[in-house]
């Protein structure tokens, strides 16, 4: 990914920690979080789609195979970056609070959407909650 369009998800990011960092440290709900930084984040991409919870590859169910091989399971990414009914995808990404489970699981996920389902981009993005100052760690893929 070109550095300019690390940076403009990272200034998302930003603008996210700056005017919402209050949902941070009430440890809400990861798809209310994520919801949030899709809201800053869709500015940042005019010509782009920016979607959470999106489950559609193309007109189909968005699926992968990426628990057991050749097991096709349904996915749902916490945020995607691309453009709706056609096979650009940009970024997906992958959020994690910083006191939960799963981080494995999704990485492998985020692989998967790469090999799979062909998109050029990849972050897991790893928020910190409950205490100041809240930050962020980036994983890209």
């Amino acid at each position: 990914m070109a550095d300019d369009q690390r940076a403009k998800v990272e200034m998302g990011v930003k603008t996210f920690l700056e005017k919402d960092h209050d949902l941070l440290r009430r440890d809400v709900n990861e798809k209310t979080i994520t919801a949030k930084l899709a809201f800053y984040l869709a500015p940042l991409f005019p010509d782009w789609d920016v979607d959470c919870e999106y489950n559609r590859n193309l007109e189909d169910a968005k699926k992968l195979a990426w628990k057991q091989p050749h097991v096709l399971d349904l996915v749902v990414p916490d945020i995607i970056i691309h453009k709706r009914g056609t096979e650009e995808n940009f970024l997906v990404i992958e959020v994690k609070k910083l006191n939960t489970q799963g981080r494995g699981d999704d990485k492998k996920k985020l692989t998967a959407f790469k090999e799979q389902l062909g998109y050029k981009n990849t972050l897991f993005l790893t928020l910190s909650t409950k205490q100041e100052p809240f930050r962020a760690e980036y994983e890209w893929g």
